[in-house]
């Protein structure tokens, strides 16, 4: 869609395929972050927290997962409900969320869109992934036993 507009030079599938487009998007970045940091955990609770990583079930991973969906489905509607908006972009090629309408809706979302859907997980990951790093470490010592996170 997005190569066929900018070969027409505009969006050329309408307001709602506009909405459809942005809004699966929005949904699909959203969830890739959220399972990437749901990685993140299993990798830290396997490696570094054995106590607690032997102990989560098949039910908690899905719980996790699920949760990672969900939170895409919230952000990625919200324009659609009111909070901010889907409008094509400046270059007309794709649609996204409506950069030029810099209201107090528009930033409130994409503050808070930042806040929870980047900086929480990135904190997340980066804490899980360091931990799990500083743990290896302490296995490849050849002392045989590993620095607790």
């Amino acid at each position: 869609m997005s190569a066929a507009s900018d070969l027409h030079g505009s969006w050329k599938f309408g307001y709602v395929g506009c909405q459809i487009y942005a809004c699966l998007n929005i949904f699909f970045g959203m969830a890739s972050i959220g399972l990437l940091t749901v990685v993140a955990i299993d990798r830290y609770l396997t490696i570094c927290r054995p106590d607690i990583g032997r102990r989560i079930t098949s039910y908690h991973y899905a719980a996790m997962i699920i949760a990672a969906w969900l939170n895409a489905v919230f952000w990625s509607v919200m324009p659609i409900v009111g909070w901010a908006s889907y409008a094509p972009d400046p270059t007309g090629a794709t649609c996204t969320i409506n950069w030029r309408k810099n209201d107090v809706s528009f930033v409130s979302y994409t503050m808070t869109v930042v806040a929870v859907n980047f900086v929480v997980p990135l904190m997340v990951m980066f804490y899980c992934y360091y931990n799990v790093s500083i743990t290896m470490k302490g296995y490849g010592s050849g002392n045989g036993s590993a620095a607790t996170a």
